[in-house]
């Protein structure tokens, strides 16, 4: 009985010690933004729905997409969410409960391969892993993936110990749960039966040596069978699990794949000779094999890189980055959570331990079927956690075994055993990656949009400093696309808007300016900040922005109506008329088109000469543009100009006229006018294009380019051009671009 007690007590304090670590970040990640919220785009907010759904009494998940995530998480979240009501404090703490577990099962493999110190260590070290925690704070099933791995470990270990069926029918559970998790580790069973038939040779025949084997892979089956019944009757046809799995495979293993993240763009060669995304494994195979066929050296590149990112010490984000995450938490900062500390002492442990396969060689089947499940599809730091306990276990003993054998070693050995294993540490550690941003942009970009959104922790300033942040990095590292215009546009827009109610005009212009300033074609941001200059009491740049949102947005008739007021005014009747039939045009609502229409009459009486076409004066004023006598037929069409303020073709020739005097600014700004009275053609797009870029109106040029693309696809200038301006854009601080945040 006190033989008992003493075996109890050492695990107990392990995971109590493992608890009391994770109570304490618990605490700290209440003032983290990211503790209650979940954005509603990432794959988290799927698993939240379908806990939510199960709650509420879909208890088979019938009814809530998608399907491509793991059923087995869903279900467990749903349990949770049943029991804890919806609240994050509770769901964290049951996630983080099983985490201590985890490193309960690390010290009880451990301690039936090692001695209890090596043990003792190596649960100590992944109770206080940085990553481990982390992931265990976040809806993800990672840190089930990696308590799973450990279980069907340590459940293998029993049954070597004990040679029963219940310890191995355990251990086939415990795998099963495992591939219900993340079904890329059913790699891992290969690996296993290996272990299972070596276990199992005695002096018995080979035949008898498999049913171990036999037996675990009935159990494995036998679990799986209800999830994957659930998934064929959710698709209508056989799917393993996840439905993702084969774009995920096909992702991974395209030669021009980078090996890390989840970059979705790189389907774009599948698709380009397939014609769609893959529907099933043996697609993706086949087509795989003729890509290994034409580019052997791209492969062989491909998994140099992906092996190589995934023992770097750079924790690869995914849609949560891990360094970002360590500025809310001590915990997260603890030393011991460079994953490179044990890539090196447990390659170390690996070597030292090489001549003991017998006893070891689960670690290293389990080892080596991870580090294969993981890199046959792509790196992330998420997906390799399983694998951090095992080189623990490793680095453990060659920590004690290192420390016995240096009092033995001269200084001067010692000392070049250190520098070696130094600097194979900083080899493992100092990347591009860690160098210039451990915290990419979209990171500080995502992080913003959560103290925008999230009600609790609603932070305004924190917002826009976080964008400012995230562009300003993302320019800095010279990414040709900036994606943070996609949170900063609309951030500036919306703070815009809330300014503009409160009659804040000035304050509304400067926002609604920095928004379109990193998003320049956004008819919406042009109607607000029209409106903000029209109350403003500026009707010029009111009218100019009005015409911008036409032209980068939808016609929308409020735009079109404002047009018409603010022309009235200027008493420009006749463009006043031209806006109000766009407008009624576009109006549903019969009565309200009646009340437009018996508004615009008198205007239409004023213009009925216009009907039979442009004047004499007109056409004499063009033949003098064609011959190049500018200043006679400007002084010829200005004159008879307000009797056709609204015909295109008039600002056409007055463009013509101001470009042959070489005056851009007058010559974009007539062709403008007539863009926006309906005139387009590839050769004007092109044209407004060259003279905004001459002006240096770049974001115009980029608009009038992009137009021009719709008119020719194929026009390889354009193209460059526009490729040029937009780079420019993107790699320009927000700062010079925008005005000072």
């Amino acid at each position: 009985m006190t033989n008992n007690k003493k075996s109890c007590f050492v695990p107990a304090l392990v995971f109590l010690f493992a608890l009391a670590v994770r109570l304490f970040y618990l605490l700290e990640f209440q003032s983290n933004p990211y503790f209650d919220y979940i954005p509603a785009d990432w794959d988290q907010a799927w698993y939240d729905r379908a806990a939510r759904d199960f709650a509420a009494g879909d208890y088979l998940l019938l009814h809530s997409p998608p399907t491509q995530f793991s059923y087995f998480y869903k279900f467990f979240l749903g349990a949770v969410y049943w029991l804890a009501g919806g609240n994050f404090f509770l769901i964290w703490s049951a996630q983080f409960l099983i985490g201590s577990l985890s490193v309960l099962l690390v010290y009880g493999i451990a301690s039936r391969l090692f001695d209890r110190k090596a043990a003792l260590l190596s649960s100590l070290l992944f109770a206080v892993y940085g990553p481990e925690i982390f992931y265990e704070g976040v809806l993800y099933r990672e840190f089930m993936v990696t308590m799973f791995s450990l279980l069907s470990c340590y459940a293998l270990l029993l049954y070597a110990e004990r040679r029963d069926k219940a310890s191995l029918a355990f251990a086939g559970l415990s795998f099963a749960c495992l591939i219900l998790c993340r079904p890329n580790m059913i790699l891992l069973g290969p690996f296993i039966y290996v272990f299972l038939v070596s276990a199992g040779k005695t002096n018995a025949p080979a035949t008898e040596a498999r049913k171990p084997a036999l037996f675990f892979s009935c159990a494995v089956a036998l679990s799986l069978l209800p999830l994957v019944l659930h998934m064929v009757y959710l698709q209508k046809h056989f799917v393993f699990l996840d439905s993702s799995g084969p774009r995920t495979l096909l992702l991974g293993n395209l030669p021009e794949y980078p090996g890390k993240e989840w970059l979705p763009q790189y389907y774009r060669s599948y698709a380009e000779r397939t014609g769609g995304e893959p529907g099933s494994y043996v697609e993706v195979v086949r087509y795989l094999i003729s890509r290994v066929a034409d580019d052997p050296a791209g492969f062989a590149g491909l998994y140099a890189r992906k092996v190589f990112y995934f023992f770097n010490n750079y924790e690869v984000p995914s849609s949560m980055n891990y360094y970002l995450m360590r500025d809310f938490s001590r915990v997260l900062s603890l030393p011991l959570s460079n994953f490179s500390i044990y890539g090196v002492l447990g390659a170390v442990g690996m070597v030292l331990l090489a001549g003991q396969w017998e006893r070891f060689r689960i670690l290293y089947l389990f080892f080596a079927g991870i580090v294969i499940s993981v890199c046959l599809f792509y790196i992330t730091a998420r997906f390799r956690l399983p694998i951090v306990p095992f080189l623990m276990m490793f680095s453990s003993y060659a920590v004690f075994h290192l420390a016995g054998q240096v009092r033995k070693l001269p200084l001067w050995r010692t000392v070049a055993a250190v520098v070696c294993l130094a600097a194979l540490g900083h080899s493992m550690t100092d990347t591009a990656d860690l160098r210039s941003a451990p915290v990419r942009p979209i990171d500080y970009a995502n992080l913003g949009s959560v103290y925008e959104n999230n009600s609790r922790f609603h932070d305004s300033e924190k917002t826009r400093d976080l964008y400012v942040k995230a562009w300003d990095l993302s320019a800095r590292l010279g990414y040709s696309e900036n994606q943070i215009a996609y949170y900063a546009a609309p951030y500036f827009s919306r703070q815009g808007r809330t300014h503009y109610l409160r009659g804040e005009y000035s304050d509304a212009i400067r926002d609604y300016r920095r928004s379109a300033a990193v998003r320049y074609e956004n008819g919406q941001t042009h109607g607000g900040l029209s409106l903000a200059y029209k109350r403003a009491g500026l009707p010029a740049e009111a009218i100019y922005h009005a015409e911008e949102s036409l032209l980068t947005g939808p016609d929308r008739p409020d735009v079109r109506l404002s047009l018409v007021q603010l022309y009235l005014q200027r008493g420009d009747n006749l463009k006043a008329r031209f806006h109000g039939r766009q407008a009624a045009a576009l109006i549903e609502d019969v009565g309200r088109k009646k009340i437009l229409m018996d508004t615009l009459r008198p205007l239409e009486e004023l213009g009925r000469f216009l009907s039979q076409g442009p004047s004499l004066e007109i056409d004499r004023a063009r033949t003098l543009a064609q011959n190049a006598q500018w200043e006679l037929a400007e002084e010829l069409l200005k004159k008879n100009f307000a009797a056709h303020s609204d015909s295109p073709d008039v600002y056409l020739l007055r463009g013509d006229i101001f470009a042959g005097k070489e005056e851009s600014a007058k010559a974009l700004d007539a062709y403008r006018q007539a863009l926006v009275l309906g005139y387009e053609s590839f050769d004007l797009l092109a044209r407004m294009g060259e003279l905004a870029r001459g002006l240096g109106m770049d974001q115009a040029a980029a608009m009038y380019y992009r137009k021009a693309l719709k008119h020719s696809p194929d026009s390889i200038a354009i193209k460059l051009a526009l490729a040029e301006l937009d780079g420019t854009r993107a790699t320009t601080p927000f700062g010079q671009l925008a005005g000072p945040a």
